[in-house]
C-alpha cells in the first residue's frame, strides 16, 4: 500500500472517529434533552396534584364549614320557633279568626311578631303576624321546600320552618281548607312533621 493511501486511510479514520464523537454527543445531548424534560414533565405533574389536593382540601374545608354554619342555624331556629310557638303561638287561632272574620283584636295584633331575615335587606326584620299571615294568605300558603338551616323561603322573607308550619296548620284547619293536608306540622309541631330538608343556598 503506498503512503499516499495509508495517508487517506488515516485522514478517513480521523473524520469518522471526529464523526462518530459528534453523532454520540448529539445523541447524548439528545438523551439529556429528553431526561430534563421528563423531570420538567414529572416536576409539573407534581405542582399540579399538589395544587389539586389543596383545592380539594379547601372544597372540603368550606363545604364542613358550611355544615356547621348551617347547622348552627338551623339549631337556633328550632330554639326560637319552639319559643315563640310556646309564646306567641298560643294567640295565633285567635289572630287567624281576626283575620278572617274581623273584629276588634286591641293591644294583641300590636304584641305579636315574628322575626325573619329579608333577603332583599340583608338584615333580620320583626314582621307584625297578622301582615304576615295575609301576606302568605294572599299567596295561598303555599307548601313550601324546608332547608338545611330549618327555613323556608318565599319571595324575599326567609321563616323559621317550624313556625310556618305551625301557623300554615291553624290557618287552613280555621279556613276549612286541611282535609287535603296530610303533612303538616300537628298542634304539638312535632319536628318529624316537617317536610323534609333540601339544600339551602348561602
Amino acid at each position: 500500500m503506498s503512503r499516499i493511501a495509508r495517508e487517506n486511510e488515516k485522514y478517513l479514520a480521523r473524520v469518522k472517529a471526529s464523526i462518530d464523537r459528534e453523532k454520540n454527543y448529539r445523541a447524548e445531548r439528545q438523551r439529556e434533552r429528553q431526561r430534563e424534560r421528563q423531570r420538567e414533565r414529572e416536576e409539573l405533574q407534581i405542582e399540579k396534584d399538589v395544587a389539586r389536593e389543596a383545592r380539594n382540601a379547601d372544597r372540603e374545608l368550606e363545604r364542613e364549614e358550611r355544615k356547621q354554619r348551617n347547622l348552627k342555624i338551623a339549631q337556633s331556629n328550632e330554639r326560637y320557633s319552639d319559643l315563640w310557638i310556646a309564646t306567641m303561638g298560643l294567640s295565633v287561632p285567635q289572630v287567624i279568626n281576626l283575620s278572617l272574620r274581623g273584629g276588634d283584636a286591641g293591644m294583641l295584633l300590636n304584641k305579636l311578631d315574628l322575626r325573619i331575615y329579608n333577603r332583599s335587606t340583608k338584615s333580620v326584620e320583626d314582621v307584625n303576624l297578622m301582615t304576615l299571615m295575609n301576606m302568605i294568605n294572599n299567596k295561598g300558603f303555599p307548601e313550601l321546600r324546608v332547608s338545611y338551616r330549618g327555613q323556608v323561603t318565599l319571595d324575599d322573607m326567609v321563616i323559621p320552618a317550624k313556625v310556618y308550619f305551625f301557623i300554615r296548620y291553624h290557618w287552613l284547619m280555621s279556613s276549612g281548607q286541611a282535609e287535603s293536608q296530610r303533612n303538616l306540622v300537628s298542634d304539638t309541631t312535632s319536628p318529624a312533621a316537617v317536610p323534609i330538608a333540601t339544600p339551602s343556598e348561602d
